[in-house]
């Protein structure tokens, strides 16, 4: 038979465990004490030395297309079903086309930096940034296999500096001066050099291509909500001024291209026209003489109602066959020959084309006489309605290409945190103290 167990029993066992666990707490005292202290002295110094982190931020909205065409409209709607046009939109952001223009607009290849001491950053952290040192290296041309090299670049006296690699000295120069080495290897202009005597810069010129791969990873660019056609662009970085200004050429850039992209479907079409209308201009005038020829020889021969209206149909035909032909042209600067929206445009030009065959078969049954007035009066008027239709839609066009501004719009513009996103403080300190008293 097991001893029975009372309460009070249990309760002074627990009273005795507490006890024995505050001896404990108290005996360590200062061993915890120290501990905890070295943690929350270590995050300080961490917090002091960390490099803050800003981060710069924009919204774009894609507004919807309204195509030239009202037969497009179709096209358009299936093609915004088969894929988001704010998902295409946020991939061209972060397209190399895009990055790339950054990239060289910028200058963002070469990295120049001051290098300072963990003492001297120690003691800047707490100044201005203003008074920080600033360098700006408009070109260094440097071979290939020097490329994500840091080179270390030393103020001298006055306006005068000098380039080192693993500390000889490559080259020497003067800001606003182009420097270049004794090799010619080395190409070096600095426009701005803001620093005391003796300070080091830490000099990189990076790879183009591997820097736009870096900024395609880095820009965060993200739908707001759910088919809403805002985009959220985003940057983080130590350099409030740089990440700010890169933002703002990626937009710039995505802007032009967009306006580029639209203007070139204006341009393919007015393209594709143009090179219509010589030649439709000189049937119109081989048409027209011809008819004045017949009449000079034969006299004008009057035509019957019948014939008027088939000369109606016909020229109605030929203006839908040419509108279709304008319109195909426009959707064969998008989709393959055998994307069903084409195919579907071939079937109706087939249509016409089989019914102006009829028409054209009941012109030929006219009496002698009638036919050939009937046939040159047909030639004129059609000639003369497709140049006039081609005509307008060129005029339409070069007005469409000309106030040609995009489907995007600016909501904000790009705009940096003026405090540091990273690190934070407050999270490191709570998180050190508790580790501390854990250990």
């Amino acid at each position: 038979m097991e001893p029975e167990v009372t309460t009070d029993h249990l309760i002074e066992e627990d009273s005795i465990n507490v006890a024995e666990f505050i001896g404990i707490l108290y005996e360590n005292r200062w061993l915890i004490g120290g501990i905890s202290l070295a943690f929350f002295v270590i995050a300080l110094v961490y917090i002091f030395m960390a490099t803050p982190v800003y981060r710069a931020d924009a919204l774009l909205q894609v507004e919807e297309k309204s195509p030239h065409y009202k037969a497009m409209d179709a096209l358009e709607a299936m093609m915004a079903s088969e894929s988001s046009s704010t998902v295409t939109e946020i991939e061209i952001i972060k397209s190399r086309k895009v990055i790339g223009e950054v990239v060289d607009a910028i200058n963002l290849t070469i990295e120049a930096t001051p290098k300072y001491s963990l003492l001297t950053r120690f003691e800047m952290s707490k100044s201005d940034e203003q008074n920080r040192a600033k360098i700006k290296v408009d070109r260094l041309d440097i071979p290939a296999d020097l490329l994500g090299v840091e080179f270390t670049l030393v103020k001298d006296s006055g306006e005068n500096f000098s380039l080192l690699l693993d500390e000889d000295v490559v080259l020497t120069g003067t800001v606003g001066q182009a420097a270049i080495s004794q090799d010619a290897q080395i190409q070096l202009f600095i426009s701005q050099l803001d620093a005391g005597e003796d300070t080091h810069f830490n000099v990189i010129k990076h790879s183009r291509a591997s820097l736009i791969h870096e900024y395609q990873q880095a820009i965060h660019v993200v739908e707001k909500g759910s088919k809403t056609g805002v985009i959220q662009l985003s940057l983080e970085g130590a350099d409030r001024t740089e990440i700010t200004a890169v933002l703002k050429e990626v937009i710039n850039s995505y802007l032009k291209q967009n306006v580029r992209r639209h203007s070139e479907e204006s341009e393919n079409t007015l393209r594709f026209i143009s090179g219509q209308l010589p030649d439709l201009k000189n049937k119109l005038s081989t048409a027209e003489s011809t008819l004045n020829e017949y009449r000079k020889e034969r006299g004008t021969v009057d035509i019957t109602y019948e014939s008027q209206s088939l000369i109606e149909s016909i020229t109605g035909i030929e203006r839908a066959i040419s509108e279709l032909k304008i319109e195909r042209a426009a959707l064969s600067n998008k989709l393959t020959l055998k994307h069903p929206s084409i195919q579907e445009v071939d079937e109706k030009l087939a249509k016409l084309s089989e019914t102006r065959q009829q028409l054209e078969s009941k012109i030929a049954k006219l009496p002698g006489t009638e036919l050939e007035s009937v046939k040159f009066s047909r030639d004129v008027t059609v000639a003369n309605e497709l140049y006039m239709l081609l005509l307008n839609k060129s005029q339409e066009l070069k007005v469409a290409k000309a106030g040609t501004i995009g489907n995007v719009r600016i909501i904000d513009e790009a705009f940096s945190s003026e405090k540091p996103v990273k690190p934070k403080k407050a999270l490191i300190v709570a998180v050190s103290l508790i580790v501390g008293l854990t250990m």
